[in-house]
């Protein structure tokens, strides 16, 4: 598991994980504007993309629930 201590947005954790927003959204399946977003905070993800996001992160869900304020 990935050690998140400090870590206080979504950008900062894929930064830290090594990854690009184009990354992240293939290894997610999510579209890359909505990484984009997700990241400065216009929008949330739906659906199990919480889940899936976290997945490619190598972190827990909790983890994205409490950066995202879900």
């Amino acid at each position: 598991m990935l050690d998140t201590d400090g870590i206080k947005t979504l950008s900062e954790l894929r930064v830290l994980k090594g990854l690009t927003q184009e990354q992240l959204a293939n290894e997610s399946g999510i579209a890359v504007s909505l990484i984009k977003q997700i990241e400065d905070g216009s929008a949330k993800p739906r659906g199990s993309g919480a889940g899936n996001i976290a997945t490619a992160l190598g972190v827990d869900l909790f983890v994205i629930t409490e950066l995202l304020g879900m």
